[in-house]
């Protein structure tokens, strides 16, 4: 029998979120304006079924971005995984990595725009 486990925070406890990021490069700076044009077709879906309480899309070079979302906890930085398999299957692209990693520092100091 498992036993009962109240959830974190009643336990005075806070979830530890989880950062990825991702990085692709694309062969042409035209591929990568099409992935950019899908994303932004598809934000509302995506917005939907993303639970990242925060995304920053940069502009590395003129073929290569890289993304960074942060996610409340590990079951939304999994549920996440499905999402990213849906978008890197969208357009070509020559290469692409992620990693995950805990937050331990989330501070913003800028209006969001």
């Amino acid at each position: 029998m498992k036993a009962l486990q109240l959830p974190k925070a009643v336990r005075g406890e806070k979830d530890m979120s989880i950062a990825r990021i991702n990085s692709v490069e694309f062969d042409t700076p035209e591929q990568m304006q099409e992935r950019l044009a899908f994303l932004k077709d598809k934000e509302k879906e995506f917005t939907k079924r993303n639970q990242a309480e925060c995304f920053i899309q940069i502009k590395t070079s003129e073929t290569s971005i890289l993304g960074i979302l942060i996610y409340p906890d590990e079951e939304s930085a999994e549920e996440g995984l499905s999402l990213r398999n849906d978008v890197m299957s969208s357009t070509k692209h020559k290469d692409s990595w992620y990693m995950d990693g805990e937050v331990t520092r989330f501070r913003i100091n800028k209006t969001i725009y």
